[in-house]
């Protein structure tokens, strides 16, 4: 029997739930493996919600989950109509047709093997290379709680003969304590780029914080190109005092920050090139 409850891990402050593979997503989008479906600090304040209200809408997306290749599949341009090409974190994916690659599309999906190990505070999804056109990897996934952190570490490992030319990030669907989305927050950025908006969006960007004039009506979509320092950090507060931060360490490629009325989601992209052999941390 299929166990289908989720990994809990916990800290003194933290009680982190992560899902399953394959149990609460089985898409073709978002990386199966450490899926974190609910953030709770201090057993009252929380972080995580849905990409979408509405039962059926958006992609399946929650909490902090990540993707692989939202604009930059694997092997997809080399993919012929009905083979298949390989999605990291997911598994070999059937290209149905001509068209270009779409993640919001459904492809199908065989999924790849997934090792899981867990303990109170700790859980590691292994991801077992399967060749595909000369195209193989491993991802080994870690999640720890420590006090308020919650730290995620990844290794990727190129055991094909292609080299391995992608993007990585995590989609980020936050709402602090299930507050909407308005005047109330304030995202700060350590930097004072400007993002590229549509003249009619709700943000105000100035000198790296981000506010929102209203409640948005309808999803935004901006992004932040750059270069960036390694170890970069964003931080989202709200008013009501609760907050939260994302640091890497890792130089962003770029950064993105969609939303809607219910939602916020700052996602910090990696850019990806691994030769034949090579590990990436």
């Amino acid at each position: 029997m299929v166990e289908v409850a989720p990994i809990v891990l916990r800290s003194h402050s933290l009680e982190v739930t992560v899902q399953k593979p394959g149990i609460k997503y089985n898409g073709s989008r978002f990386d199966w493996t450490g899926w974190v479906s609910s953030i709770t600090l201090h057993n009252r304040h929380t972080f995580c919600t849905d990409e979408s209200l509405t039962p059926g809408d958006g992609t399946g997306g929650s909490g902090l989950c990540n993707e692989f290749g939202i604009f930059q599949p694997i092997g997809y341009e080399e993919a012929l109509p009905g083979r298949q090409f390989p999605k990291l974190g997911v598994g070999l994916l059937t290209r149905p047709d001509e068209a270009s690659y779409k993640f919001s599309r459904p492809y199908m999906v065989e999924p790849f093997f997934i090792e899981t190990k867990a303990d109170d505070s700790k859980v590691t999804f292994t991801v077992h290379a399967h060749r595909c056109n000369g195209y193989a990897a491993k991802l080994v996934k870690t999640l720890s709680v420590k006090d308020s952190l919650l730290s995620i570490a990844y290794e990727l490992v190129n055991l094909g003969e292609k080299t391995i030319v992608t993007h990585e990030y995590c989609h980020n669907f936050v709402a602090l304590n299930g507050n909407p989305l308005g005047p109330d927050y304030r995202l700060k950025l350590p930097m004072t780029h400007t993002f590229s908006c549509e003249p009619s969006s709700p943000l105000d960007f100035k000198d790296g914080d981000i506010t929102w004039a209203y409640t948005p009506e309808q999803p935004f979509y901006s992004r932040l190109s750059g270069p960036f320092l390694p170890g970069l950090q964003w931080e989202l507060t709200h008013k009501s005092g609760v907050g939260m931060r994302e640091s890497v360490d890792f130089s962003p490629g770029f950064i993105a920050l969609w939303g809607d009325a219910h939602v916020i989601s700052p996602e910090v992209f990696m850019e990806i090139a691994a030769l034949s052999g090579q590990m990436i941390r």
